[in-house]
């Protein structure tokens, strides 16, 4: 399984996650930028980026602290999988 293919797998699982919470999800499918995932609800935005484990770099961070927040309640986190868990982190 290529790196591109584990990588679309995992958000898929994260946008099924998310919207088994009741969230709106748009996945950004084949996009290289900051953010994979969009999702919404009548509270809040997320902005979430998908590593699957150990696949969390400095620069993945720095790359979604620096996408522009557009508006209050719009978050950015970063989801990393790890062994059928989520390791889900707020970044500020």
């Amino acid at each position: 399984m290529s790196n591109y293919d584990k990588g679309a797998r995992l958000e898929r699982i994260a946008k099924k996650r998310l919207e088994a919470r009741g969230y709106t999800v748009v996945r950004s499918a084949g996009s290289k930028g900051a953010v994979d995932l969009v999702a919404w609800n009548a509270k809040h935005t997320l902005l979430i980026q998908v590593k699957s484990n150990g696949q969390v770099t400095p620069n993945d961070t720095k790359k979604l602290l620096a996408f522009p927040i557009p508006a209050r309640q719009v978050y950015r986190e970063m989801w990393e999988y790890n062994r059928g868990n989520w390791l889900i982190a707020r970044l500020k």
